[in-house]
C-alpha cells in the first residue's frame, strides 16, 4: 500500500483519482490547492501526482521546490496535466519529474 498525494485544481478529477487509487488499497490524500499543503507532511508520501496548471502556484515551481529540498528530493513525482506539447514534457522531465 503506497501513500499517495494528488494535487489538482479540479475537484472532480481529484475525487476520481483518489477513489480509483483507494480501490487499489492505497492511502491517498487529495488536494485542490497547494495552500492546503502541509509541507512538513511531504516526506511521508511515497508518490506525488501533480498538476501543472494550479491557481495558487505553478506545478513546475512546486516541483522545483520539492527537488531542492533534501527530504523530498527522492519522492517520485508524476506530472498529470493537459499540457502535452513536447516542450512541456521535456521541461517537466528536466526539472525532475519522474514521468509526465
Amino acid at each position: 500500500m503506497a501513500r499517495i498525494l494528488v494535487i489538482d485544481d479540479q475537484k472532480d478529477i481529484v475525487q476520481l483519482v483518489v477513489k480509483a487509487l483507494e480501490l487499489q488499497n492505497h492511502n491517498v490524500t487529495g488536494l485542490t490547492s497547494v495552500l492546503d499543503l502541509d509541507k512538513n507532511s511531504l516526506p511521508r508520501f511515497d508518490l506525488i501526482l501533480l498538476d501543472i496548471m494550479l491557481p495558487d502556484e505553478d506545478g513546475i515551481e512546486i516541483l522545483k521546490k520539492l527537488r531542492a529540498s533534501g527530504e523530498t528530493k527522492k519522492i517520485p513525482v508524476i506530472l498529470v496535466t493537459a499540457k502535452s506539447t513536447e516542450l512541456d514534457k521535456v521541461k517537466g522531465l528536466d526539472i525532475g519529474a519522474d514521468d509526465y
